[in-house]
Order: structure tokens, then sequence, then C-alpha cells
């Protein structure tokens, strides 16, 4: 009875050994031997990876379901890959078809697209103090940039948030920040913040008065007609119908309305009428060049028109136009204008129009065909000119305007 227990136990034996796909059946870990990690700019990945194993592999990408395992060689590669995490699995298969139980993994995120910057916190308008305080975010992981008083590139300094200035001058500051992503993208569209410190108390002086001296001042613009400039700060040019060629504004100058205003270099004061009222209307502008107009009537809106070349509309060298392409494909270049103050003052781009009464705003013609709204303060009204709807924009909302896509004709195709 013995010899045939012991005689059944080996054969049991030897048939685990023998079977040719059994549930333990061994496989060799499977490794990744290259492929992206970390955060990449770039929509297109390969990873190449090895086994001992020569049963083949199988791959799958941002998947748990098993049933997206599928039949892969090395090196393996995906494209048109979406901004965000991503993460990929290979394992192999032994000579029977059982795959490795522990996939190797990579994971990796892409990031292609520029950050979007949101001032939080800033002053605005007149302050009696000299120092400021700015908070911001940004709609990616980075670091941030920030600027005052400048519109020179090499300005642009490393800064945190909440960023603070002591002892600043009397007078008009701008404000600049921009997020920077974890590739060195830049939000080309900083966002922005204008104010004014005062700090100086005015004095009364009670005397006897000899003589009166009235003074009437600049004369008054004409709604429809003409509109009163004042140079702010910078450089400032005009060139008005009739002339060939830019002047530079010095001080104070009225001039008639389809003016070209080049404030690109420098921030100038515009006022305007508001007709038989009497009232008149005053914001600042800057970043950009404009032309002005507005229509005979009471309460007609002073509307800017954006003008000049877009940067991607330059000329240059072959490494120039191909670096400015790439910067029109993600929205940057083209040309704007910001603004700030109180009046009915309406921009306009080439997709759309921003209505304010009393706030800080920017427009850009951006070169992949769209028009940017960014307000900093306030409330806007936006028009978009090709799906001929209104919106209204709050602070720290933004909107994009773009134009119609060509229709595809029917019967060009099969």
């Amino acid at each position: 009875m013995r010899r045939k227990t012991v005689k059944g136990t080996l054969l049991v034996v030897l048939a685990f050994f023998v079977l040719p796909a059994g549930g333990s059946a061994s496989v060799t870990n499977t490794r990744i031997t290259s492929g992206p990690t970390g955060t990449i700019d770039t929509r297109s990945v390969t990873f190449t990876f090895d086994s001992p194993l020569d049963g083949g592999f199988q791959c799958r990408l941002d998947s748990t379901d098993p049933g997206d395992w599928l039949p892969c060689t090395s090196p393996q590669s995906y494209t048109s890959l979406a901004d965000g995490p991503h993460r990929f699995e290979v394992r192999a298969l032994n000579r029977p078809g059982h795959p490795d139980p522990t996939p190797s993994v990579a994971s990796f995120t892409v990031e292609t697209e520029p950050p979007e910057t949101t001032l939080a916190e800033a002053p605005s308008g007149t302050i009696d103090a000299s120092s400021a305080s700015f908070a911001f975010t940004s709609s990616e992981p980075g670091t941030f940039e920030c600027r005052l008083d400048s519109t020179d590139p090499g300005d642009w300094i490393l800064c945190t948030s909440p960023q603070s200035y002591p002892s600043l001058a009397e007078g008009l500051h701008t404000f600049e920040v921009r997020a920077v992503n974890e590739v060195g993208d830049a939000d080309p569209t900083p966002a922005s913040a204008s104010f004014t410190v005062d700090t100086m108390s005015p004095e009364a002086t009670i005397s006897a008065v000899p003589s009166v001296t009235i003074d009437t001042g600049p004369p008054r613009p004409v709604a429809g007609e003409s509109v009163n400039l004042e140079l702010v700060e910078g450089t400032v040019e005009l060139q008005c119908p009739g002339e060939d060629e830019y002047s530079r504004l010095t001080s104070f100058k009225q001039v008639p309305l389809g003016c070209l205003i080049n404030t690109r270099h420098g921030v100038v004061d515009l006022t305007a009428s508001k007709g038989s009222s009497g009232e008149l209307q005053e914001a600042h502008f800057w970043g950009g060049v404009f032309v002005v107009s507005q229509e005979h009537g009471d309460d007609k809106a002073v509307e800017l028109k954006l003008a000049g070349r877009r940067m991607c509309e330059r000329r240059g060298s072959t490494r120039k136009r191909t670096a400015t392409v790439s910067r029109a494909r993600r929205g940057s270049g083209g040309r704007k204008v910001w603004g700030s103050g109180k009046g009915n003052y309406e921009t306009n781009g080439s997709y759309g129009s921003a209505t304010v009464r009393g706030t800080t705003w920017l427009v850009v013609d951006r070169c992949d065909a769209s028009t940017l709204f960014k307000v900093a303060e306030g409330i806007v009204s936006v028009r978009d000119f090709v799906k001929e709807k209104s919106f209204t924009l709050t602070a720290g909302q933004q909107y994009i305007a773009k134009a119609a896509l060509p229709r595809l004709k029917p019967n060009l195709w099969p």
C-alpha cells in the first residue's frame, strides 16, 4: 500500500513540472529602458523596453481597464497627446502567452500651452500710501516674474505672491506679473494693474486777494469732432489725417478724430466730450496703437480701433520667422492696448469689442485669428462679432473671440 502512495505522489509532482501553461508559470519582470519622465513640452513620446522572454509585449496608456492592453513592440510611440498627466504601462509575455503580473510603469506630464496669470489683489485708482502689495495666481504650476514701471523685456525678475514695493514715488505706477510654467513658457499676456500714489496733503492758505485771474484752461473737446490728449509718461507718438509721418506728443494737444496714436512705449490721457451736457470723460491708455473715433450726438462711445502690425507679421530672418510662427500658434504676438478710467469707451479688435464705464481692461488681436479680452478690475461688456453675442466679464475674467472657421465645399469631397 505504501509503494502505491509514493508512486502516486511522484506522478503528481512530475505532472506539475511538465504542464505547458499553469497558473504558476514563471515570468520575468519587464523593464522600460528609455522614455519621458516629469514635465515635457511636446505632444509626442517614445518608449523602449525589453525582457528576457520572447513571447512579445502588451502596452496601454492612461487606462486601468484590463481590456485596453494591446500588442506592442519596442520602441512604442504616441502622438497628439493632450496637455496634462499621462501613465504608460508595458508588460512582457512568456512563450505560452502569460503576462508579467507586475508591468513596468512610467508617469509624465505634457505642458505645451502657456499659463494664464490672474491678479487676486492689487491697488487701484489713487492711494495715499507710498507702498503697495500685489497677490496673484497661475493656472499651472511654476514660477512668477514681475516688473514695475517698465516696458523693457530685461526688467522681468523672479517674484512670489504676495509681492510688495516700499517707498514708491509720487505719481502713476504700472505693475505687471506673468506666470512661467515648469517647461519655461511664460504667459504672453501678463496681468497688470495701474495706480497713482498721492501722499501730499493739500495746504490751504487764506490771504487777501488783490485781483482775480480767470484761467479758462485747455480748450474743451467737441463730441464727434475732437479729443484732448496729454502725455502721462514715456513716449507717445501721433499721426493725424493729412500727416505723412508720426510726431511726438510732448505735453497737451487737442487733435481731430481719426488720429493714429502709438502708446507702445508710453501712457496717454485721453479726454472726450459727452455731448451737449458739457460733461467730460477721461481714461489712460498704453501698450499699443489705435485710432480714435466718435459719432456726433450725446453720450456716444469713444471708439478705439486696434491698429498696427502684429508681431507675427514682421519681416525677419528664417529663424525669426520660425519662432514667430511658433508664438502665433500658441496665441502670442498680436496687437493690443490697455485702458484704465471712467467714461463710455469701446475698444475694438478684429473679432470683438469691449465697452466699459470705469475699469481697467486689455484687448489683444492675436496672431491665431482671435481677439482676447481681459479685465483687471471693474466690469466689461464684450461683443463677439462672429457669434453675434454679448458677454459680461468681471475682474479676473477673460474671453477669446475667434474667427469663423472656413466652410468646406461638399462637392469637392467624395
